[in-house]
């Protein structure tokens, strides 16, 4: 069993560090912005910038990594 899951420990490991920091986005940030004195415009302003990040970045990497290259 051991060496059937050493040469994906990295993807997992990667695929969790990254769900962590999404799941972190939307936990702290309210109770940051909260503690900062951020309106709830801006709040919601930080919030959308974050998805249509998201969202630009779907489009941009798959154009950037056929330039550039995968590996």
């Amino acid at each position: 069993m051991p060496g059937i899951l050493r040469p994906v420990t990295a993807l997992l490991l990667a695929t969790a560090i990254l769900q962590l920091g999404g799941g972190l986005i939307g936990v702290l940030l309210p109770i940051r912005s909260g503690i900062e004195g951020f309106s709830d415009f801006e709040y919601g302003l930080v919030g959308a910038g974050y998805y249509a990040g998201l969202l630009v970045g779907c489009f941009v990497g798959p154009i950037v990594i056929g330039r550039v290259g995968h590996i």
